[in-house]
């Protein structure tokens, strides 16, 4: 399922979402292949604390890495300040590149990550929808610098992803 297609965050896409109702995104990139996983929280320190909760009721490790990442599906929902955990299998290897193939298929996953990864997803999303936690919004133009200082700008920009109410 691709988030930026089927809740399409910007009005002017067909579908609204209500993002007031949305307590949070869990975007699952690359599921199965490796076993270690990473979060990517976009700079939500309430994402940050849901990997790491959930990281620590399990003993399994979820590296965070807090900088904003805007090449996937959860991001139509992140510059309008909806919480988001894009998580991952670490392979230790800078990957592909972007975008997903028909080479992308079922025989280059190992049941056994699948299976795992599937059960912490599970408690992720269960842990950012948890009622004693109220994640808050994160701030535009907070995010605007965070990803200048990440140097993402002039690909963002490229690729259409800057939002145009960002200066």
């Amino acid at each position: 399922m691709n988030g930026n297609d089927s809740h399409d965050a910007d009005p002017d896409g067909g579908r609204e979402t209500d993002l007031d109702r949305v307590r949070g995104v869990v975007n699952v990139d690359g599921a199965g292949r490796f076993r270690d996983l990473r979060a990517l929280t976009h700079t939500f320190a309430a994402a940050e604390s849901v990997a790491d909760t959930v990281s620590a009721a399990t003993r399994h490790p979820i590296a965070v890495k807090s900088e904003p990442h805007p090449f996937s599906d959860q991001w139509p929902f992140v510059p309008q300040g909806v919480p988001a955990l894009q998580r991952h299998g670490v392979s230790g290897e800078r990957g592909r590149g972007w975008g997903h193939t028909h080479g992308d298929t079922r025989d280059k996953v190992y049941d056994r990550n699948v299976r795992e990864h599937a059960m912490l997803t599970a408690l992720l999303v269960t842990e950012f929808a948890a009622p004693a936690r109220d994640p808050p919004r994160l701030d535009g133009d907070a995010l605007a610098g965070t990803s200048r200082d990440v140097d993402f700008e002039t690909g963002m920009r490229a690729a259409g992803l800057w939002p145009d109410d960002w200066s």
